[in-house]
């Protein structure tokens, strides 16, 4: 989960994150969300547009385990990061900027934590 979340505060891009869900009980959680959001239910329909859709990005979050019972779970994204990664400026500006995102539309919640993120730059 580290190298998910340490791309997206070092790039800012949530392009190719996909291929960072590496575990079988992560991508099943990817499709299982895609499945109920979007009727995605076979990996051969995951293209491109699909992962950088709203949906997308929300799936993203919550097979990473970023987002839990619909909120950004704090605890778990400290878990999976590096100490270095901590202490940078750039994580700590996405603590106190994006964490209290709150959001109630389809698939909003991770589509906008994502935003955040990519506009939280130095």
């Amino acid at each position: 989960m580290f190298y998910i979340f340490a791309l997206l505060v070092l790039t800012a891009s949530a392009n190719g994150l996909l291929s960072a869900l590496n575990k079988p009980a992560e991508k099943a959680a990817y499709l299982k969300c895609l499945d109920q959001e979007m009727g995605i239910k076979k990996w051969v329909e995951v293209t491109a547009t699909v992962q950088q859709s709203k949906c997308g990005h929300h799936c993203l979050m919550i097979a990473a385990g970023f987002i839990k019972d619909g909120k950004i779970d704090e605890k778990a994204i400290r878990k999976e990061t590096c100490s270095g990664l901590l202490k940078d400026s750039r994580f700590k500006k996405i603590e106190a900027k994006c964490y209290a995102i709150k959001e109630t539309s389809k698939c909003g919640l991770g589509s906008r934590f994502l935003d955040c993120i990519y506009h939280t730059k130095e």
